[in-house]
């Protein structure tokens, strides 16, 4: 029932959220100036509260929240959803995963499925938020950033 619940919470947090739009210009490609990629820089340590959104094309972006502790690589923490409406953040449950050297890191909510893989750098995350099918509801991958 509860993981039920939850899913409901996560369906009602990508269709309620609020519609955030941002204009955005661009030079032309001419006159931009050429850009060395650089590698992601990651944080010696992860630990500490992670806020963003996650969503995808033709979704509103939806608030979530990572309390996270790390220990050699270890990761813990707790996730939390935005109320679209109230806008307070209610927990969903733990959290458990790893993180490489390289600043990659892959963790799950214990008890829904839900699971969440990227890159750190400094105090910036980017990756993917998924979680299965259950019952009628289907299963959804959308793009996750946060900040530290």
């Amino acid at each position: 029932m509860m993981a039920r619940q939850s899913r409901r919470l996560l369906a009602v947090a990508l269709v309620s959220g609020v519609v955030m739009g941002a204009c955005m210009f661009q030079q032309p490609a001419e006159q931009l100036p050429a850009e060395q990629p650089s590698a992601p820089s990651p944080p010696a340590d992860v630990s500490g509260m992670w806020t963003g959104t996650f969503g995808s094309p033709g979704t509103n972006p939806a608030g979530v929240r990572f309390v996270l502790e790390e220990a050699q690589g270890v990761l813990k923490g707790r996730v939390l959803l935005e109320d679209p409406v109230s806008k307070n953040y209610i927990e969903l449950g733990n959290v458990t995963g790893r993180r490489t050297a390289g600043g990659n890191a892959a963790w799950e909510l214990d008890s829904h499925g839900l699971s969440v893989s990227g890159t750190f750098d400094q105090n910036h995350f980017a990756g993917k938020l998924s979680f299965p099918a259950v019952d009628d509801d289907p299963s959804y991958e959308g793009d996750l950033v946060l900040d530290r």
